[in-house]
């Protein structure tokens, strides 16, 4: 393991790549089925170059995940939050910021990911996801400050992007598409439905998202998700097959990044 991801185990370089990849890894999918007739292409060369210069390129590579639940719930069971680390038969091991820069790409140093609740109406959010994202989502897209996933998606299907696209249209499909990545993959809450539009400060210009600490940020949710669940865990059985109780744990960051190590 230390041969492959050095820093992934604290303490211990017994445990085999294998048996972890074996463990955790079940399969990679393209993300979310976009673009083409089979939801099989990647998006518009133009596009794309915008998702590899803001350095998410690697987030979307990776795409969307299946979950082992049995999987999370043990590894809550062995987290530890006032060190931070898995404790595991074998050894401690816990997720550093060399395993989310290795293995999404993101960028560990820059600005901080920072935010501030913005207590706007429907109608700002909308003018100001037109400005953005180009194209005014409806009161039902609306979750107070967040914007129902499925609303975006829809957009993005219906948002067709050729080489005669302005340059204004690219970057807005951009900036829906880092919204996605971010609120889905990197960043989600315990249902993944709706994305926070605070997020969307940071992606107005496009130029300085590299700027920022996005695997510090992704680190730092993964491990808050990590101590709340453990503080508060409780796992329901269902029909024979266990579950993380979402109403006390808030696992988001838990179910993909922990999956990609």
């Amino acid at each position: 393991m230390s041969e492959a991801h050095n820093g992934v185990l604290k303490g211990t370089r017994k445990l085999p790549i294998s048996t972890i990849v074996d463990l955790t890894f079940n399969r990679i999918v393209r993300i979310w089925g976009l673009y083409g007739d089979d939801g099989d292409d990647d998006p518009h060369p133009r596009v794309m170059q915008y998702l590899i210069d803001t350095r998410f390129y690697g987030v979307y590579r990776c795409g969307s995940l299946v979950v082992n639940l049995h999987l999370i719930a043990a590894s809550v069971e062995r987290w530890r939050p006032e060190t931070h680390t898995f404790h595991y038969r074998a050894g401690e091991a816990t997720l550093t910021l060399e395993d989310v820069s290795l293995l999404w790409i993101l960028p560990v140093d820059g600005l901080h990911v920072t935010g501030q609740d913005i207590s706007w109406s429907k109608e700002q959010w909308q003018v100001y996801c037109q400005t953005w994202l180009g194209y005014g989502p409806s009161d039902a897209a609306f979750k107070g400050g967040r914007l129902f996933a499925t609303d975006l998606d829809l957009h993005l299907r219906h948002c067709t992007i050729t080489d005669d696209s302005t340059e204004q249209r690219i970057q807005q499909h951009t900036r829906c598409l880092l919204l996605l990545l971010l609120g889905e993959v990197m960043c989600p809450d315990t249902s993944s439905s709706a994305i926070s539009l605070l997020y969307l400060r940071h992606f107005e210009d496009l130029e300085a998202v590299r700027t920022f600490s996005w695997g510090s940020a992704v680190l730092a949710y993964l491990y808050r998700e990590l101590c709340t669940g453990a503080l508060h865990r409780k796992v329901v059985e269902q029909g024979g097959t266990v579950e993380l109780d979402k109403r006390l744990t808030n696992l988001g960051g838990v179910l993909t990044l922990s999956h990609v190590i």
